[in-house]
């Protein structure tokens, strides 16, 4: 083969080359045009939710009782309702199981809060300690290992008179380090925890919000909320894409509080509850929800869960029922985890809940008047998976 025959089978070959990558490149595009209008004619059908529990407990939530018959108005900002997926995780909390350490570990935790080792032992395993000098109690349960301890009011103020004022940032510094330090909480739930603070006072023995000098606060209460976050893992990294929180009977006063002073010992945190449920956070399954127009309607006919209720004149610290509300402006909906404050059979799952959250107005108001605060529950799964 001489030199122009070799030059004219290189052309050729060129030419077969560039022809066949144009026509695969073609067939190629073309191909994925023509799937992309299928599925956008004919989307697929996603799989049924997993719905692994089998049909769920009904939420066992208590409403606020409020008079008069309201008006629900949506107010949110673009005056409809957000879009929400049709299916959500459902977890299974992890039933309490006592161990070879339980009873030591909640008597550790009374001598760190300084009780004696005198305690009373109101059942197998349920611990009461009573500390009759600084007037405080503690109730424990070893194999929950939620506790509560309570401080009488009017000696905690007087006490109270000679300690110095305590910022929010150190308040939530202590709760973190105690949180930590007692391990009471697990890992996932550590990174996801939020606090909230409401500076307050004692007054005439009763608890009230310090409103007029928040700054000057000689106690304040400490919120610790928990989230159910979900995250889109890379090769490298991870990416939070939604935060779900977790929501206990009354969404203003979490499950785990603390109220924190800067009295050195005793009377550092003169009240706490502690309720923490362990749930599986690896194996959930999802269920169907239901679908958020016919929740509203739902909403709109009073038949919520009233959850938290304020007038705008009364104190956070108040018990307040019976308000006569005349309409009810609900401007922000979402999805939350709801979280009993007991464990049972019925309540061993964390369940979403659809939120509400809003102001409401009285007939007595004046024109100049505040509106209160409005908060209100809603299951989210959808009933024919709910006995």
């Amino acid at each position: 083969m001489n030199l122009s025959e070799t030059q004219s089978t290189i052309k050729k070959v060129i030419i077969l080359l560039i022809a066949f990558t144009a026509f695969y490149y073609t067939a190629k595009f073309s191909y994925l045009g023509v799937k992309s209008v299928y599925f956008a004619l004919f989307p697929p059908q996603a799989a049924e939710p997993a719905s692994e529990f089998g049909i769920l407990p009904r939420l066992k939530m208590q409403s606020v009782t409020i008079k008069g018959t309201p008006k629900y108005n949506l107010d949110t900002i673009d005056g409809n309702l957000p879009q929400f997926p049709d299916r959500l995780n459902v977890y299974k909390i992890i039933k309490p199981e006592p161990t070879l350490l339980s009873e030591r570990n909640i008597k550790q935790l009374a001598s760190d809060m300084y009780f004696t080792d005198q305690y009373t032992k109101k059942s197998s395993s349920e611990f009461v300690w009573v500390d009759g000098t600084y007037n405080r109690s503690m109730v424990a349960n070893a194999v929950t290992e939620n506790f509560t301890l309570r401080t009488q009011l009017v000696p905690l103020g007087t006490a109270l008179s000679a300690v110095p004022t305590i910022k929010e940032d150190d308040a939530i510094a202590m709760v973190s380090n105690f949180i930590k330090s007692k391990s009471l909480l697990n890992d996932i739930d550590s990174k996801s925890i939020k606090y909230t603070s409401i500076p307050s006072k004692i007054v005439l023995g009763s608890l009230k919000e310090e409103t007029l000098n928040p700054n000057q606060s000689k106690i304040i209460k400490i919120d610790a909320n928990r989230y159910i976050n979900i995250y889109e893992k890379h090769r490298r990294s991870e990416k939070l894409v939604k935060s779900f929180p977790i929501l206990g009977p009354n969404p203003k006063n979490s499950l785990i509080s603390f109220f924190v002073t800067n009295h050195k010992d005793v009377y550092k945190f003169p009240i706490i509850s502690y309720t923490y449920w362990k749930y599986d956070q690896e194996n959930p399954s999802d269920y169907y929800l239901s679908d958020i127009s016919s929740v509203w309607q739902t909403i709109t006919e009073g038949n919520g869960v009233i959850a938290y209720i304020k007038p705008s004149k009364n104190d956070y610290y108040d018990y307040i029922n019976n308000v006569d509300v005349s309409n009810i402006d609900i401007r922000n909906v979402y999805l939350a985890y709801y979280e009993p404050s007991e464990y049972s059979e019925d309540t061993q799952y964390l369940q979403p809940i659809y939120v509400f959250e809003g102001k409401f107005s009285q007939p007595d108001m004046q024109p100049n008047d505040e509106l209160g605060d409005i908060i209100i529950y809603y299951p989210a799964i959808r009933g024919d998976w709910v006995k």
